[in-house]
């Protein structure tokens, strides 16, 4: 297997999204910053707000599933398990004959 190991300090399993399209597996993490209510009576001259992101793309070829792709995330590190071959189910195949 392949194992990719991403750091992603700060972020949770909901700012995380993982998407596999056309033989690309799509990392993508995404946050921003909560704000807390105003209290009464306090005036801002000046609030910022912080958002973080980031989006990685790997080629993992077309034969994989979303389902052979494992994913953890411990302590700010997300880590991948990408099978190396994948089986291919084993049964009757058919050739087809060409006029």
């Amino acid at each position: 297997d392949y194992r990719l190991e991403i750091e992603l300090p700060g972020f949770s399993k909901k700012d995380i999204h993982l998407q596999l399209k056309d033989g690309y597996l799509i990392v993508s993490a995404k946050k921003s910053e909560s704000e807390e209510e105003p209290k009464a009576g306090r005036q801002y001259l000046r609030r910022e707000r912080a958002v973080e992101s980031c989006s990685r793309t790997f080629y993992v070829g077309k034969e994989l599933l979303a389902t052979d792709i494992k994913a953890k995330l411990s302590n700010g590190v997300l880590t991948l398990t990408i099978p190396k071959e994948i089986e291919t189910p084993k049964g009757e195949e058919f050739i087809e004959i060409s006029e």
